[in-house]
């Protein structure tokens, strides 16, 4: 207990002091930066987009950062990616148990070398409710006829046959779709076949 108040005063100062030294977003510094970036890519196709992203990838100091800083809305609050609730509000205070979400499981990949869940890019914060909601099934569905088998608070669960199960999110289900296919361009080769099927991969574009 004693450590986990410790942890929150940490995660609250670095919150306090970047929301005191840093506007939300700057809008033409992200126009130039974004030009800057994509003027290194040479040819618009997967292979060159994929070196670009995993040549540049920083993991920025993930567990220090990421609830205090990354998942902030432009009011400041933490807020979880299935349901809205606030988790986290405007004066850097954790207000209900989160958990970092994941938007391409771990578990979905080919090895344990890839180091997905590492990258902030494809990870949000999640109630504890919401986050075991979901488990451990891809995002999205095989085709239009995929058969709705149960509905969560948070989202439904499909099924297209031969046991294939997915999760369609009530909310956010672009930025979730876009995250995942940043991993899956970023992290060349990373899907585990058995788990992560190229079927689904109109749902992500």
């Amino acid at each position: 207990m004693e450590r986990r108040e410790e942890k929150r005063d940490e995660f609250k100062k670095v919150f306090l002091n970047h929301k005191t030294n840093n506007i939300y977003y700057d809008t033409e510094k992200d126009h130039y930066q974004r030009e800057g970036y994509y003027l290194r890519l040479k040819n618009v196709d997967y292979d060159s987009l994929s070196q670009l992203l995993s040549s540049t990838w920083n993991h920025a100091r993930r567990r220090q950062n990421f609830f205090p800083i990354i998942d902030r809305h432009p009011d400041h609050t933490l807020r979880c990616v299935y349901s809205g609730e606030v988790i986290g509000d405007a004066e850097g205070n954790i207000i209900q148990k989160c958990d970092e979400e994941h938007s391409f499981p771990q578990s979905f990949q080919r090895g344990k070398k890839s180091g997905t869940g590492r990258d902030m890019h494809a990870i949000f914060a999640a109630s504890k409710n919401a986050n075991g909601s979901r488990g451990n099934r891809p995002f999205g569905l095989f085709t239009p006829d995929d058969k709705l088998v149960e509905e969560t608070k948070y989202g439904g669960i499909y099924s297209s046959g031969n046991n294939r199960k997915t999760f369609v999110p009530f909310l956010n289900q672009g930025a979730l779709a876009r995250a995942t296919l940043y991993i899956l361009v970023c992290y060349k080769g990373c899907a585990n076949p058995e788990y992560f099927s190229k079927g689904l991969i109109n749902w992500y574009v």
